[in-house]
């Protein structure tokens, strides 16, 4: 056993929690449509016309927006919507610029404007609650959910927003319907399972989340946060082989605090389980991920975790195991060396680290090990 299990447990009940928090699972609304963004040659012809109105200031804006210029594409939306013809899909789309510049309050303003205008459109009230719901005014986002509800009743996307901010406002029992109704008829997106989820987690119904996340998983294993919630709830009710897997699928997706955090849990579920079931698991993520990139990083990864446990042998195994996919990744043959040398396999240790240089000769980390046991031996 490797010890560290109530950190595993303290980080599987945070990443549950979080998991079904406010605002970090809002439905992105779409403002998407159905036209072509047009090109910057037809952009220029546009704009240079006489009379420019609210279809050429919107065009340009969808074009800068498509580019990432959102300054531009701010302007262009404002003046779309100062014209006298202004449509719905320039205010919605000025919200979503607005908000993902991190200006809630000019995305709020913008909505509000928009919905006096037009109040009959249903993707301005739905963009709206979602602007509401970001910025956590969960009655108000409520308010507009529903009322696009009754615009459309049987839209997809609102009935998952509604279930979503009834969540937030720590009304589950209310949300579960609309997320049934969007599972009952067909074709329903993983966030829908995954929403049903979170409100059978709020619920208090831990086991019976699993179903959903299972059908996500067996869909789509690389899936982030519903992968997260999964291997929580699997590692907390003591299915951690099950859990494994599903870590070990997000493992070589993820980077930063979220590798570290998957990290976490992959070591407690190897301090419950033999090292022979352990490997079952690895060979069936990796055999679930289609690149030898994302496998290479499986198994580097994995050793990490081992070393962490401080069994070097699974270690090198696994660093051997991922330079199969990546034989010219340095840092793996430094992995490898830093193992072998503790093990005083000095020999081997140096051989590594000279293959490490060999493919990245300008990792600090790598010529300071690589000399340093060169002049050991002087």
């Amino acid at each position: 056993m490797f010890g560290r299990f109530k950190l595993v447990l303290l980080v599987a009940s945070t990443m549950l929690s979080s998991a079904c928090a406010f605002a970090a699972d809002v439905p992105k609304v779409s403002t998407s449509d159905s036209s072509r963004v047009l090109t910057a040659e037809e952009v220029e012809k546009l704009l240079g016309q006489k009379n420019v109105g609210y279809a050429e200031h919107y065009q340009a804006a969808r074009f800068f927006e498509s580019k990432g210029l959102t300054d531009q594409a701010i302007d262009h939306y404002k003046m779309a919507i100062a014209d006298a013809h202004a449509q719905a899909n320039a205010y919605k789309h000025l919200a979503q610029v607005y908000l993902s510049t991190l200006h809630p309050e000019k995305a709020d303003a913008t909505v509000k404007d928009g919905v006096k205008r037009f109040p009959d459109d249903f993707g301005l009230r739905l963009t709206a609650g979602f602007v509401y719901h970001n910025e956590h005014k969960l009655e108000d986002a409520l308010a507009m959910y529903k009322k696009a509800i009754s615009l459309r009743p049987d839209n997809k996307d609102i009935q998952l927003a509604t279930a979503d901010v009834l969540t937030d406002l720590g009304k589950p029992q209310e949300a579960l319907p609309y997320a049934d109704k969007v599972i009952a008829s067909g074709h329903a997106s993983d966030f829908a399972y995954f929403e049903k989820a979170k409100i059978l987690v709020a619920l208090g119904r831990r086991a019976d989340a699993l179903e959903p996340l299972a059908h996500n998983f067996a869909s789509n294993p690389f899936n982030y946060k519903s992968g997260r919630l999964y291997s929580s709830l699997l590692f907390t009710q003591k299915k951690h082989a099950q859990a494994l897997e599903v870590c070990l699928c997000l493992l070589p997706f993820t980077v930063g605090p979220d590798m570290d955090e998957i990290k976490t849990m992959v070591l407690g579920c190897l301090a419950n389980m033999q090292t022979a079931d352990v490997l079952a698991k690895a060979k069936s993520a990796e055999n679930k991920i289609s690149d030898a990139k994302h496998k290479a990083i499986l198994h580097f990864a994995l050793g990490d975790v081992y070393d962490k446990a401080n069994h070097p042998d699974e270690a090198m195994a696994q660093y051997r195991a991922g330079l199969v996919f990546n034989p010219k990744f340095g840092r793996g043959y430094l992995r490898l060396g830093e193992d072998l040398e503790a093990k005083k396999d000095l020999k081997g240790a140096a051989e590594n680290y000279e293959k490490a240089f060999q493919f990245s000769p300008s990792d600090k980390e790598i010529v300071s090990r690589r000399e340093k046991l060169k002049n050991s031996g002087k």
